[in-house]
């Protein structure tokens, strides 16, 4: 009884941890999308600039 309960602990413990990586590759990821739409967003006006439009 006690291996099973220590058993149901590990595999507690290491969904755990998964989901915690999960929540912080979540953040990167959205910090990501948030700088290169800004770059996308500043980059047009100085092409514009540049090509003479």
């Amino acid at each position: 009884m006690e291996s099973k309960i220590d058993d149901l602990y590990t595999k507690v413990t290491e969904k755990h941890q998964l989901l915690t990586q999960a929540k912080g590759a979540l953040w990167v990821l959205m910090l990501m999308i948030a700088v290169g739409g800004f770059i996308a967003g500043e980059i047009v006006p100085i092409v514009q600039y540049l090509s003479g439009r």
